[in-house]
């Protein structure tokens, strides 16, 4: 590869002893953008590989002239349904091979090559630029939704619902009196509101 002025490591792709062109001067320029680690140059034209002979296959299609339906049948296929050679995915394969399709259509985009991507994206913040103004970050609708490992759930014990009702809603001591230091509002029907919560939650 060195001889070729490529480096070396680099993936070359073939399709029944064909070479993949578009592809592989894909692949070549990852080192021209920032990503020199062979390792993910192996695993992103993995990633590619996959997706390249399911559209073929599956689709009698190519990655430059697939669309949403044939994004959304590949995505099925690694996520949700699974069948035959298109094993169902961990999120974490799920999430690498996404980053290397994305960066795959976003060289497509620059070269000309497309003029979209099959993807579907959903605003999620305004972040402020330099010069004042506001560039919008957005989401892969296809990339698998990850809980924060801060986030838990646990239900008040009976007691603890209890007390939360009396004093923290409803403006009682925990001796059943007044509290007047009390400064809520609607105790009464905060408490109901509460009451009603926890039957739900015990009835579930």
């Amino acid at each position: 590869m060195g001889r070729l002025g490529l480096p070396e490591g680099l993936p070359f792709l073939m399709d029944r002893g064909r070479p993949v062109a578009y592809a592989n001067r894909w692949l070549a320029s990852l080192a021209d953008t920032g990503c020199d680690s062979p390792q993910t140059w192996s695993g992103y034209a993995t990633d590619f590989k996959a997706y390249y002979q399911f559209l073929r296959d599956e689709r009698g299609e190519d990655p430059l002239s697939a669309d949403r339906s044939d994004w959304g049948a590949y995505s099925s296929a690694r996520r949700i349904t699974g069948h035959g050679q298109w094993t169902l995915l961990a999120d974490s394969s799920w999430g690498r091979q996404l980053a290397a399709l994305e960066r795959f259509y976003g060289w497509a985009l620059e070269e000309g090559l497309r003029t979209d991507t099959p993807f579907r994206y959903a605003p999620m913040k305004a972040v402020p630029r330099e010069d004042g103004g506001f560039r919008v970050v957005r989401r892969n609708l296809a990339a698998a939704k990850r809980p924060k490992a801060h986030v838990t759930i646990k239900w008040l014990e009976p007691s603890e619902l209890r007390l939360f009702l009396q004093v923290g809603l409803g403006g009682l001591l925990p001796n059943g009196r007044e509290d007047p230091a009390f400064r809520g509002r609607y105790a009464t029907r905060n408490r109901a509101f509460g009451t009603f919560s926890g039957w739900q939650r015990r009835a579930c």
